[in-house]
């Protein structure tokens, strides 16, 4: 029988995608009062990984990652999507793009060894979380990095991607060993 151990605080992230700059920096702000400062940005990078989103917010995305300097407990960090929806709903109502959904933000965590993605699409390889939420481990730590799996988006494969996820992941191992 194994035993049941504490579980670290894990570090929030998000994926944050949009047409304008200006939308990226409002979610930023609605984020930084809810979850505190913001420890690392990566660059803005034009969207071009996959036309998935054109139809639902036109043309011309951007795309930026930022994560959070507060570690939040693993039990309920599910409610980062449910929180990311609301905010979502909240730049819709308050905006006057004519697009259909004019941002786009995917909440996540790292947590030892993985980046997981919070979704509410099941999927064979996501696991239920709660209150229709679910979990995707999409990058895993190897060998000093983090590396994609079958299911990774191409936006989480992308080299910037990749060493912002990295560089986090280092200031959050950092976090948990003090």
């Amino acid at each position: 029988m194994g035993n049941v151990r504490v579980v670290q605080p894990v570090k929030p992230i998000v994926g944050i995608t949009a047409a304008q700059e200006s939308l990226i920096a409002q979610a930023r702000d609605i984020l930084t009062r809810r979850y505190g400062p913001i420890d690392r940005e990566s660059v803005v990078v034009p969207f071009t990984f996959t036309d998935y989103y054109r139809k639902s917010m036109g043309d011309g995305l951007l795309r930026q990652f930022i994560s959070f300097e507060k570690l939040l407990p693993a039990d309920g960090i599910f409610r980062l999507k449910l929180e990311s929806n609301m905010i979502e709903d909240e730049i819709k109502r308050a905006g006057t793009d004519t697009v259909d959904r004019p941002i786009n933000i995917d909440p996540g965590y790292l947590a030892n060894g993985k980046l997981v993605l919070l979704t509410t699409k099941d999927y064979a390889h996501r696991l239920y979380l709660g209150e229709g939420i679910h979990g995707q481990v999409t990058l895993v730590w190897r060998d000093g990095a983090f590396r994609p799996l079958e299911w990774t988006y191409p936006d989480y494969q992308a080299e910037f991607s990749i060493a912002f996820f990295n560089d986090a992941y280092e200031r959050y191992r950092r976090q948990i060993s003090n």
